[in-house]
């Protein structure tokens, strides 16, 4: 029996012709959930015709016992989740993404139980696939998905590949970020105006939303006891022109609280102990 009415908010851009599909695997593991009810909510953002088709085909076709609403928008990735949320009827918001695969049968009962005492988290447990392992496995892949049979994931996954990821960065790949894996209270996220839409691409949108929540809320919740699994895509030109164009956007507005560093990585990895603050 749920604690809370929940709704999971998954964000999705071009799921076939850019990343082969790996949304059914991603919604499948979501379907495959026990002991909880939810609200499933794929924002279709950005998509084209043919990859639109193709989900609206897959959802059809698939009986879930948590229902999956498709909502199709045209905005920045900070926008397309806030839009989720105002088609959340759920009381507890969890943000997950289209490459995310949720091994743990139990990940959403899980925090259904550990809202009952906190607000907010992040930080599960996330492990990367191989590089191209998905695209060109994908048949055989697809036969395990079908069965809801995600231990092929698991046995080809492993820490984030730093030779496609900034090498001095890749080591907090290793939790998820509020985005891509973690939760809040509905009213808590409505209280701090959701994701600063500001922000283009896919890029430190997370981490200006998380400072926001350590500024308002406090230390958020580490679900370190939950993993999960990305699968891996190479990254193109246009992400890392987002990286450098948004950064200036996350130093003013840091800036403009009064601070020039939020080390997020320390909230991430409690277990590594520093002396310097979360605020610099």
């Amino acid at each position: 029996m749920n604690n809370h009415s929940i709704s999971v908010i998954v964000l999705s851009h071009n799921p076939y012709t850019k990343k082969n599909g790996c949304i059914e695997a991603a919604l499948y593991s979501l379907m495959n959930q026990k002991n909880i009810t939810f609200q499933i909510i794929v924002i279709n953002n950005s998509s084209s015709e043919e990859d639109t088709e193709k989900l609206i085909n897959f959802i059809n076709q698939e009986k879930s016992s948590n229902p999956i609403q498709l909502i199709n928008c045209n905005a920045c990735v900070a926008k397309a989740r806030n839009i989720g949320v105002m088609h959340a009827v759920g009381d507890l918001i969890i943000f997950t993404e289209e490459d995310m695969i949720h091994i743990d049968d139990l990940s959403i009962f899980k925090i259904d139980k550990i809202a009952i005492k906190n607000t907010y988290g992040y930080g599960a447990i996330r492990l990367w696939t191989k590089i191209d392992w998905f695209e060109k496995n994908i048949n055989e892949i697809a036969s395990h998905i079908k069965m809801k049979n995600f231990k092929i994931f698991y046995e080809n996954s492993g820490l984030p590949d730093p030779s496609i990821r900034n090498k001095n960065t890749a080591k907090y790949l290793v939790r998820s970020f509020i985005g891509n894996f973690g939760f809040i209270k509905k009213i808590a996220f409505q209280q701090l105006n959701g994701f600063p839409e500001q922000f283009m691409g896919y890029s430190l949108e997370d981490d200006a939303f998380s400072f926001f929540c350590y500024l308002e809320l406090g230390k958020p919740t580490i679900l370190q006891d939950i993993s999960v699994i990305h699968i891996s895509h190479s990254i193109n030109k246009s992400s890392y022109e987002d990286y450098i164009r948004n950064l200036k956007i996350y130093s003013d507005i840091l800036n403009f609280h009064g601070y020039k560093s939020f080390h997020i990585g320390d909230l991430l990895y409690p277990e590594h102990k520093t002396d310097r603050p979360i605020l610099e």
